[in-house]
């Protein structure tokens, strides 16, 4: 609950600075710069506690001959709840106005303007932002084999095993004091998220299109996941501190524009907070992270459904559209913070000629938006997938003395 509450302290105490202090653009500034250096150093730190645990992890996976199933089990999480919501977004299209997504040539223009000022480049991501996927992927790749190869059924391996072990709590222990510390982080980070929204001209004239995604992203959130999780336990554990858990830390997401920020924020507190075991929630947390998008394809989706309405498509192509939807899904990861606009883009590489140039350069425009509900919903199933792939409390014990 600790870490609950003082990131949402920091999010008001943001709040209102952002608002007294609007008008002092030397304020804002320092927000703009501080945030960017923040939200770099928050995905360093990412990597460096995907280094300290999860070798260990999928070591202890390992020795409990749980491997395999928690793979397949986070993956079968990641396609399961994908083609729920897929189901979901096509009867969702017949109730979103095509006209959502239209925005008058003056706030389009004004948002540009505003973009090139405050020096928010949406669409030129810097090497670093784009090599962080790879990275990662690199990253928890190279700690799968290792750990595997690190089951102690060889005297000579134990002691490597125990160590391994050791490092990993000691992992949790120092990003538990990091996670303390980013309270001052969030309270910047989040700052500058609401400095932009104040200034931003989009918000005040897409309020059909901030409706309807609104609608979309409750029910994923508060009724299809839930469902999800409850199936997965078997009906047996209860989603709503888990749900509250993935509501911070999503907002936190939301905040930075990217979705890797939050994995020691949620994998701690999932740890400490909701009693989830050290090696599923390091393992199956960082499969998710990487290629559980449900929210940018859902958001993706939709936006695509709407921009092809009109169009004549034969069944084979609408039956492509949402499986290139999920397939790219998996690897949008590589561009954080424009996943949507990376969906849409490589459907209309595929679709180009049904796609109208001018809503699809709107879209463009509108992928902070569309971004920021899709990270949402990301992180939401992560850390209810997460949880829901953990082994229950009660077997801890006899796991140990087996």
């Amino acid at each position: 609950m600790r870490y609950r509450l003082m990131y949402l302290l920091s999010f008001v105490l943001s709040a209102v600075t952002i608002y007294n202090f609007s008008d002092n653009t030397k304020v804002m500034a320092i927000f703009g710069i501080l945030s960017r250096y923040f939200i770099i150093f928050g995905v360093v730190m990412s990597f460096f506690f995907i280094f300290l645990t999860n070798t260990g992890a999928v070591a202890a996976l390992r020795r409990s001959k749980q491997y395999a199933s928690t793979i397949g089990k986070s993956f079968l999480w990641t396609f399961f709840s994908a083609i729920l919501c897929l189901a979901l977004v096509y009867l969702a299209n017949y109730f979103v106005s095509t006209s959502s997504f239209e925005i008058n040539n003056s706030s389009l223009i004004y948002e540009r303007q505003y973009s090139v000022l405050t020096g928010e480049n949406r669409f030129v991501l810097s090497g670093f932002q784009q090599l962080t996927f790879l990275g990662l992927l690199a990253f928890i790749t190279f700690s799968f084999l290792f750990g595997y190869y690190l089951k102690p059924d060889l005297r000579i391996i134990r002691p490597a095993y125990t160590v391994m072990n050791s490092i990993a709590e000691v992992g949790f222990r120092f990003m538990g004091t990091v996670c303390n510390i980013y309270i001052v982080l969030l309270f910047f980070i989040s700052g500058n998220f609401f400095a932009q929204a104040l200034h931003s001209n989009i918000l005040k004239n897409c309020f059909p299109l901030l409706r309807d995604l609104s609608i979309l992203t409750a029910i994923i959130v508060f009724a299809v996941l839930p469902l999800l999780y409850a199936i997965f336990t078997r009906f047996k554990e209860n989603p709503i501190p888990v749900m509250w858990s993935a509501l911070i830390t999503s907002i936190i997401s939301v905040f930075t524009k990217n979705i890797y920020f939050t994995i020691p924020v949620m994998e701690v507190i999932h740890r400490r907070e909701n009693n989830s075991m050290k090696k599923t929630v390091v393992t199956s947390g960082n499969i998710l992270f990487l290629f559980n998008r449900l929210g940018c394809m859902v958001i993706a989706y939709l936006t695509i459904l709407s921009l092809l309405r009109d169009a004549e498509l034969s069944l084979t192509v609408q039956l492509l559209v949402p499986v290139v939807c999920l397939i790219a899904s998996l690897i949008c990861g590589i561009y954080p913070g424009t996943e949507v606009l990376f969906i849409v883009s490589v459907i209309t590489v595929l679709f180009g000629e049904d796609i109208d140039s001018g809503m699809l350069s709107l879209v463009g425009v509108l992928t902070p938006l569309l971004n920021a509900f899709g990270l949402f919903i990301d992180t939401f199933a992560v850390n209810l997938g997460t949880n829901a792939l953990d082994m229950p409390a009660q077997n801890l014990e006899a796991l140990i003395l087996k």
